[in-house]
């Protein structure tokens, strides 16, 4: 009767959990000579990254599996009496991953000594059904070029199928769409849905990165879950030192651009320098250990034409227990934080210093987590997690009071910067998990139930220093910019935004025959936010009532497969069906407040003097009054609240992919794998507006008519509205060719090759982008992505050399991003078309019509290694970017100065004149003009001590 209440107490407490998993496993199948399944066998494992040893009796099939096992190398010892003792050394066990041991044995007459094997555990896992790659602690360290590439963040580029920087794009879907996992716990931001903590790459043991086809248990995400696992120390005493450095004397020059003034590094102060240390060890040997680790990272970089630093100044601390309780109970607690300054963000030749601005960010991660293993049969977790985050961007200067300006026809800031705001963006989590094994059930069966709870809080306060912005425009083409419009806001009080996401899911590992594993699974989640009011808009009373301004829930049904061709863990088929839902983020209740937002646009005397032929003072006394600065009131405003779709859904997406992994050579795979991913009930906002009889005017129904355009935004647009947009769009197809090898310990070679084709009609735009604003804004708008790359290969790894040499390298090759034409509010307008858009972008062609040029990009780095004493190593080190020194074009101006697309000279300067102090003159940028190019090559020098 205890046992029965004991399971239902479990079985309760599952109901909300989630098994993250933070382990490997290890299945041992034993036959004998002939290959039959030899039972009853005492099947023995050890590791530096466990706590003592586990052993299990192979069962009637002649296997034994090991859960919860810390990523790591495993010996597996073989004892049965009659039959010679065997000892498989270095088997590699992965995050996320099943490794599967065959092991023969042979009578104890044939041999005298012991059998030993070392490092002959397939690569292939059997069982596995997702895309995406594992990285373990030696590859991270000796992959991971320079100070640049050593984040959790910049090793995710490595992956196939992924594009992008430190928030990527994952098999096509945007920056914002996926899932930050840290020890199990979610630290991806509330508010932006992107990465939410940085992280001291000397504390990794190692990342799971999960491109696709995950099971029920990982979810919050339509892009890829990133599962970044932390040291825990050992029985012996072990840590590192590692610092790296470069200034302008490591960086190499460019005669060719910027186009106003070329880089040169002994004329900008550039510098970097990250010291880290680490320790790990036993406060009571195979009962507690403990790790610490701590980073200060310091970096400055003069852009070219400007005489400030952008400059950074973090630090990132983290401290970690783990005690065994007992041989099945485990309790771990940790604590980290990522304090950062940054000063003069947004340096560049467009921005005076004063108009740059300092931003203020970071926080604290509390985690306690408990694990007990009841039976072989039965594994029970538990995790919280509070995680305090804050993040605030403000003038540089300090300055709060004074005004800033903004040249339209320049792209100049100066003044001030335009804004300042202060937020904290914190995540309280509750994690629990309950995992099962049930044998003899027409197959062998994992069956998992659970779920997850997370409390999540965007507070935020933000106002315009000097509550105004002032715009100068060179309306009438003299070659100076004069005063044009000002816009004067009113201050909104600190706001709160709200939301509460929980999960529940059912998931099954079913082994239906040795060699082939299903895993069914579902998902149901949901996620509600509250506005600064807690209210909704409801369409019916055409007033705010209390409740949720959304209410998503998905079901979301998964169902993969992975078929092991010849029972050897060698050849593996494998194929996949799944829907992912997004729960959105903290900006959305944001966008929908409750509070009243007031400001007015007041429009310079001498812009309406010149534009009707008068003076200042006739202007102001025709139309007037104007103020004491010359300006004319145009229009007061007032934002009562945006409003959403009554039956608003949850962003979801559907992917299906199927492919097959061989085992080449010994550790050695090559896997191709094609992935289709269709997102669909994207959210984003458009204009929105009742007419005289109540009836919603809605900008799709305006497409077709360009003669109302012009006059849609100050007629019809009272208020913005989210929605499920019909016209939000996004699509994604890819062969992804993978070959890794582990042949030889002394290498790990890793090659991606992706052909693939990304569509979209909206990126990442937290919901409240202008691509959907107005009718204008429908056209053109589907077609490639901004990170559409057609082919994209990758080749990353590392060599262990003679006398202590070891080379790492990353390097790539993709063909040309597209970009597109388009115009905006000041835009010429072409004879016989339509008038420019009031705000916001129009396409002038279909989307990504125009490509930029292939590149590539080759990191290289050599190391050599020295032995100061016993147990002390020590290792110089030499990175090198941009190894051949390419300057490829990364982007290229699309603004057209006309709402015709074939007009004779509209692309003549269509991308502003640079002005500063020191260019007087300007540079025009064309369409189709370079502005952004590959950096030029760069060294660092680097120091690692190991003890």
């Amino acid at each position: 009767m205890k046992k029965f209440f004991l399971s239902l107490f479990l079985v309760f407490l599952s109901s909300f959990s989630f098994a993250v998993v933070e382990y490997g496993q290890l299945l041992v199948s034993v036959v004998d000579e002939n290959d039959q399944p030899l039972p009853g066998v005492s099947i023995t494992i050890e590791s530096p990254a466990m706590m003592g040893t586990k052993t299990l009796l192979t069962n009637e099939k002649g296997e034994a599996l090991f859960i919860q096992l810390k990523p790591g190398e495993y010996a597996v010892s073989c004892q049965i009496e009659g039959w010679q003792p065997a000892r498989y050394e270095k088997n590699k066990v992965s995050l996320d991953r099943t490794t599967k041991l065959i092991i023969k044995m042979q009578p104890a007459e044939k041999f005298k000594e012991e059998v030993i094997v070392v490092g002959q555990a397939p690569i292939v896992d059997p069982t596995q059904t997702n895309t995406g790659d594992v990285f373990d602690s030696t590859y991270l360290q000796e992959t991971a070029i320079g100070s640049g590439g050593r984040s959790y963040q910049s090793v995710l580029a490595q992956t196939g199928g992924v594009a992008g920087g430190a928030n990527p794009s994952v098999l096509g879907s945007t920056l914002g769409e996926n899932n930050y996992l840290i020890d199990g716990l979610s630290t991806t931001d509330p508010v932006t849905a992107t990465f939410g903590t940085n992280f001291n790459f000397d504390a990794i043991q190692e990342i799971s990165f999960q491109t696709g086809g995950f099971e029920a248990e990982y979810g919050q995400a339509t892009g890829g879950i990133v599962n970044v696992i932390t040291k825990s120390g050992g029985n012996t005493f072990d840590g590192s030192f590692d610092i790296r450095y470069s200034n302008e004397s490591f960086y190499e020059g460019s005669d060719k651009y910027p186009v106003w003034e070329p880089y040169d590094p002994q004329r900008d102060d550039t510098s970097f320098y990250n010291p880290a240390f680490s320790l790990g060890g036993p406060i009571i040997k195979d009962k507690v250990w403990f790790f610490f680790s701590v980073q200060d990272e310091q970096a400055k970089v003069t852009p070219a034409g400007v005489d400030y630093n952008y400059k950074w100044d973090g630090q990132n601390y983290m401290g970690k227990v783990t005690w065994q309780i007992s041989p099945n109970d485990t309790l771990i607690g940790k604590y980290s934080a990522d304090p950062a300054a940054i000063h003069s963000v947004n340096a560049d030749i467009l921005n005076a210093y004063e108009a740059t601005y300092r931003q203020d960010q970071g926080g604290d991660i509390y985690q306690l987590d408990y694990s007990r293993i009841f039976s072989n049969n039965l594994l029970f977790t538990f995790k919280i997690g509070i995680n305090n985050q804050y993040l605030d961007a403000y003038p540089e200067t300090g300055d709060l009071d004074s005004p800033s300006y903004y040249d339209i026809s320049t792209g100049y800031s100066w003044g001030n910067y335009p804004n300042a705001q202060y937020s904290d963006r914190d995540r309280k989590e509750g994690l629990f998990s309950l995992t099962y094994f049930k044998n003899n059930l027409v197959g062998d069966h994992t069956f998992k139930f659970g779920g997850e709870y997370h409390d999540v809080l965007f507070g935020w306060y933000s106002f315009t220093p000097g509550d105004r912005s002032y715009y100068y425009w060179d309306y009438d083409d003299d070659g100076t910019s004069e005063p044009y419009f000002k816009y004067v806001y009113e201050r909104v009080p600190e706001l709160e935004y709200k939301g509460k996401q929980w999960t529940l899911y059912l998931q099954d590992e079913w082994r239906i025959l040795p060699n082939l594993t299903v895993k069914p699974g579902i998902r149901y989640d949901v996620a509600k936010y509250w506005n600064d009011q807690r209210t909704y808009f409801d369409p019916d009373i055409m007033d705010y009532r209390k409740g949720p301004v959304a209410d998503f829930k998905k079901w979301q049904v998964r169902l993969g497969f992975a078929w092991d061709i010849f029972n050897d863990a060698k050849t593996v088929l494998r194929g996949y069906y799944g829907r992912f839902m997004h729960p959105s983020a903290l900006t959305l209740p944001e966008f929908l407040r409750a509070s009243d937002y007031s400001y007015s646009l007041w429009y310079s005397a001498e812009f309406f003097a010149w534009y009707f032929g008068m003076t200042p003072e006739e202007v102001c006394e025709i139309f007037g009054p104007c103020d004491e600065e010359g300006y004319l009131l145009y229009q007061d405003i007032t934002l009562t609240g945006n409003k959403a779709d009554p039956n608003l859904r949850p962003t979801y997406a559907d992917q299906f992919s199927i492919g097959i992994e061989r085992e080449i050579f010994p550790r050695t795979g090559l896997e191709l794998t094609y992935v289709q991913k269709r997102t669909k009930d994207i959210l984003e906002d458009s204009c929105g507006g009742y007419d005289e009889d109540g009836n919603f005017i809605d900008p799709i129904d305006y497409i077709d008519d360009p003669d109302t355009w012009a006059d849609y935004y100050w007629d019809l647009c009272q208020f913005f509205y989210m929605r499920n947009n019909p016209y939000a769009l996004r699509y994604y197809y890819g062969y992804i060719l993978k070959l890794e090898s582990r042949y030889k310990d002394w290498f790990h070679v890793k090659l991606d090759y992706t052909y693939s084709k990304a569509y979209e009609s909206v990126g990442y735009t937290q919901n409240a982008g202008t691509d959907f604003d107005l009718p204008i804004h429908y056209i053109n708008r589907y077609g490639y992505a901004s990170l559409d790359n057609r082919h994209y290969l990758k080749l990353n790894g590392y060599f262990f050399l003679p006398y202590d040499f070891s080379v790492g390298m990353n390097a790539f090759f993709r063909t040309g991003r597209p970009y597109t034409k388009y115009t905006d509010r000041y835009g010429i307008q072409g004879e016989g078309y339509p008038e420019p858009p009031t705000y916001g972008d129009y396409f002038l062609e279909k989307r990504g019509s125009y490509r930029l040029n292939s590149i590539w990009w080759i990191d290289f780095q050599v190391s050599k290694g020295f032995n100061i004493t016993e147990g002390v190593k020590a290792k110089a080190i030499l990175s090198i970017n941009n190894l051949t020194n390419n300057e490829f074009v990364l982007a290229r101006n699309g603004r057209w100065w006309s709402t015709d697309p074939n007009e004779e000279g509209a692309g003549d300067g269509s991308g502003g004149t640079v002005f500063t102090d020191l260019y007087p003159d300007g540079y025009p940028i064309d369409f189709g003009d370079a502005y952004a190019w590959m950096t030029p090559r760069s060294y660092e020098i680097g120091l690692r001590v190991e003890f």
